[in-house]
């Protein structure tokens, strides 16, 4: 590590270039993707980044994922320095959505650590929703167990008041960050995917992270390129009412005042 922290316009550059590695698997296989979140609402509003967004999200059909891991998998050395992470390629990855990174960066962060992470993409492979109302049903089981998850990767947003009961948080803190009972969970929150079948479903949702609010699957039934930091990018077709369900009015800037970074790290170059 050479010591000098990233600043945001760094891990901007860096991850533009993350984003052209995968574009140009997804062109080899023959798969879309599509920028997703905060991604999307910089690519419509911005035109690329929003200025002080610190990583980037992209959306996958879920049999699109696996063939995009398949690639990486079967590719593995020649993509290096980048490297696709889930639970598939590690136990001891702590997030139930995967993330392709630039392991010759170094993220750190206060409440945990794993070597592998660098400067990054979010993957987030989108599964069947069900019909309408339908996804209601694994709503508890959903909350319960994404809060678990967050509750061992980010201990410190969920602090305790000082006596007995932060004794108590402090044992589930600590069986929660032990890799095999998060592997445990994360396994549980995996399952939750294959509860809609995809063909029989109206809705799409990515299910293992943020299931709600679920998207109209005829949203993602094509894709319009979009600018994105001189670049061209795929955004859902139904991109509007996609930024309207999750942001409201999407096109009107938030206070100066939460006008910053979301993520509590620092990037170093190893």
């Amino acid at each position: 590590m050479n010591g000098k922290e990233l600043t945001i316009d760094e891990i901007h550059e860096c991850t533009l270039v993350i984003l052209r590695k995968i574009i140009d698997i997804c062109e080899k296989v023959n798969i879309d993707y599509y920028m997703a979140y905060g991604s999307l609402l910089g690519a419509v509003r911005h035109n690329g980044f929003i200025p002080w967004d610190d990583d980037m999200d992209l959306w996958m059909m879920r049999k699109d994922f696996e063939r995009f891991a398949s690639y990486c998998k079967s590719h593995e050395k020649e993509l290096l320095p980048f490297k696709l992470l889930s639970l598939d390629t590690d136990e001891r990855y702590p997030y139930p959505i995967p993330r392709f990174t630039d392991t010759s960066y170094e993220l750190k962060t206060k409440t945990f650590t794993y070597d592998q992470f660098g400067v990054y993409v979010d993957l987030y492979p989108l599964d069947g929703g069900g019909k309408e109302g339908e996804i209601e049903q694994i709503r508890k089981k959903y909350v319960f167990l994404s809060r678990c998850v967050f509750h061992s990767i980010r201990p410190d947003d969920f602090p305790y008041p000082e006596g007995v009961k932060k004794m108590v948080g402090n044992v589930v803190d600590y069986i929660l960050g032990r890799n095999v009972i998060r592997r445990k969970v994360l396994m549980g929150l995996l399952g939750l995917k294959d509860r809609f079948p995809l063909e029989k479903s109206e809705y799409l949702s990515c299910i293992t992270w943020e299931m709600f609010p679920p998207y109209k699957k005829e949203w993602f039934s094509s894709y319009v390129l979009q600018e994105f930091e001189g670049l061209k990018v795929k955004i859902p077709c139904g991109y509007e009412e996609i930024l309207k369900a999750k942001y409201g009015d999407y096109m009107r800037l938030p206070p100066e005042n939460m006008r910053h970074p979301t993520h509590a790290y620092s990037i170093y170059k190893k």
